[in-house]
């Protein structure tokens, strides 16, 4: 068996990591120090193999992936609502829906031919790929996920989105996103005319607050029941942590 080759491995990357997570060392003016302590250390660890002579690209990788994972532990000790931290990727699973709908729950996507609930190729104002959601006369369609291990505190889930609903009048529709069962209503990011076209609409940004008091909780988007019909397009789904600080929750 070849033994690695050592002399192809580039610190550059690390190196660059290395000087970010020193930014990071720094920035809170009242830092958590048993985590800058810990954090400390997974630094040092990284100089010292970085000035390595013999190091591998094998070791540099991994250790870019372990100063990556130090620099958001670091920063989750110290979140507040002037220091949130995007934890996305770390705790939801196919939050760009790269993968379809795979790991979200869903109802009534059989309805009209699987369609009901489907991932597209549309909104280039966004990125190439949304969930679409086509909500029915007298049906609530959802798409959710039950987020594990996530760390006690205050959290702010949003999603971007653009949508068109009819109904008569005195009937509701439209779509709604929540966490741990908590509802705020998306009616108002409305498309541009019953008619315009996925390229030709105006996607908004819409967040809602929760509180984690054990290690995980459900965030999802519906559709609403009444009226004759509600589309939505959905795109760049957030999770962001707050910390333990009740004023964001409050705000």
């Amino acid at each position: 068996i070849l033994a690695e080759v050592s002399q192809d491995a580039d610190p550059t990357e690390l190196l660059a990591l290395i000087e970010n997570a020193g930014t990071w060392l720094d920035a809170f003016d009242d830092p958590d120090e048993e985590a800058k302590a810990a954090f400390q250390n997974v630094i040092d660890e990284a100089s010292a193999l970085a000035d390595k002579s013999d190091a591998t690209a094998t070791e540099f990788n991994e250790m870019i992936a372990t100063l990556n994972e130090a620099i958001l532990d670091y920063r989750m000790a110290n979140a507040d609502d002037d220091h949130m931290v995007d934890v996305t990727d770390r705790y939801l699973k196919n939050p760009r829906f790269d993968n379809g709908m795979v790991d979200w729950e869903r109802n009534n996507d059989a309805v009209n031919g699987g369609t009901n609930i489907r991932v597209q190729c549309y909104f280039q104002e966004i990125t190439d790929r949304v969930l679409e959601i086509n909500g029915l006369p007298g049906v609530d369609t959802y798409i959710r996920q039950s987020v594990k291990g996530l760390p006690k505190g205050y959290y702010i889930f949003s999603v971007q989105c653009a949508m068109s609903h009819t109904a008569e009048e005195g009937e509701e529709t439209g779509c709604y996103i929540f966490a741990n069962g908590a509802e705020q209503d998306m009616k108002t990011a409305e498309m541009t005319g019953s008619d315009a076209s996925y390229e030709n609409s105006h996607p908004e940004t819409f967040s809602i607050k929760g509180v984690v008091t054990e290690d995980s909780i459900v965030v999802g988007m519906m559709g609403k029941k009444d009226g004759k019909f509600s589309y939505v397009a959905i795109d760049n789904v957030k999770l962001e942590y707050a910390g333990f600080n009740v004023g964001i929750y409050l705000q």
